[in-house]
């Protein structure tokens, strides 16, 4: 600090350190808010899947299940539990079929993405 010897010079100064001081109390505001921003649910699920995804690798994983996933699910809704061997031939005809199309569209999908994402 300078040397403060009139009280004006003790009015500016204390100015100066509520000035310094309001600015602080904004920043640690600013951080808190940053990390609280951080921890929510959506943006914790951005940063980890989107890490993820980012490797092809992975990514491939994932569109198979995907794929695989959605096939079972509609094979189950339409046809519910086949008895019969054509049946049961037709209905895995039917998720083949359709996880081969959930598969190609994810990946279809997926290279848009890329071209357009600067």
């Amino acid at each position: 600090m300078d040397n403060i010897r009139t009280s004006a010079d003790l009015r500016l100064a204390i100015r100066k350190l509520e000035i310094k001081n309001n600015e602080q109390k904004q920043d640690i505001e600013d951080k808190f808010h940053n990390i609280v921003e951080g921890f929510k649910p959506r943006n914790l699920l951005k940063k980890y899947v989107g890490n993820f995804l980012a490797d092809p690798l992975k990514s491939g994983v994932v569109n198979l299940a995907m794929a695989a996933g959605t096939g079972f699910v509609v094979k189950k809704v339409l046809f519910g539990n086949a008895t019969g061997k054509l049946a049961r031939i037709f209905t895995s005809l039917a998720q083949l079929g359709i996880s081969s199309f959930v598969a190609a569209k994810s990946s279809k999908t997926k290279e848009l993405k890329s071209r357009t994402t600067y």
